[in-house]
């Protein structure tokens, strides 16, 4: 089932301390570009994430709830036709990232809910771009011809989200980081409104499509 929706190339974001673990057996491996290395420790495993040179991370850094639960037996990885994109202050792999050309995969032994610091938001909209667009692009404008789509605000958190444009666009389709719609307005009017409430925290792309061509940008959801 897995490997029919890859093929269909919808992006997957895999993620959980135990995943590699729960999963060491698992035929999926190939797919995600990742090797899974160890089960880590009882405690004691991640302080820091740095983002590494060359990927949608880079220059972005997190810090993690060290010896807290999500601390807990964190898997380590290294990758297998992937590329590592964040390693903890040990140098150890935590997230990988895989562009197979038909499809994009990031899998990740950190959660993400449990990394803190100003860069979070940045790195979760990097993450979305890159599955969605292949692209590692923190909080920019995705390629596209015509004017700038603006979201506002960025991050919302959980009420309205306004999208509008001076261009000519007829809608805008949000989708999350598992490339599945959440929603799609109506832009006839020039603007359109999504509330959030009911939609989980995460990265979302927001593309416009119409007369003027096509634009995209990413956007935060949060709490």
């Amino acid at each position: 089932m897995l490997v029919s929706y890859l093929n269909s190339g919808r992006p997957v974001y895999f993620e959980g301390g135990d995943f590699g673990f729960n999963n060491k057996d698992n035929e999926l491996w190939p797919y995600t570009g990742t090797s899974y290395l160890g089960d880590g420790q009882a405690l004691g495993n991640v302080q820091t994430l740095v983002g590494q040179s060359g990927t949608f991370a880079q220059n972005l850094g997190t810090t993690y709830a060290y010896n807290e639960g999500p601390d807990a037996y964190v898997d380590e990885f290294d990758a297998a036709g992937g590329t590592v994109c964040l390693r903890d202050q040990s140098s150890i792999g935590r997230v990988v990232s895989f562009d197979a050309g038909t499809y994009r995969t990031v899998t990740s032994s950190v959660i993400f809910g449990a990394q803190r610091g100003p860069d979070r938001g940045r790195l979760m909209q990097a993450c979305a771009a890159f599955l969605v667009y292949g692209l590692g692009l923190a909080g920019k404008e995705l390629p596209g011809v015509g004017p700038a789509l603006l979201v506002a605000p960025n991050p919302v958190r959980g009420g309205l989200v306004r999208f509008s444009s001076a261009g000519r666009y007829d809608r805008v389709t949000v989708v999350g980081m598992d490339g599945r719609s959440v929603a799609e307005l109506d832009l006839r009017a020039g603007a359109g409104n999504l509330d959030c409430a009911q939609i989980p925290t995460g990265a979302y792309v927001a593309r416009a499509t119409g007369p003027s061509g096509a634009v995209s940008r990413t956007f935060i959801v949060a709490r």
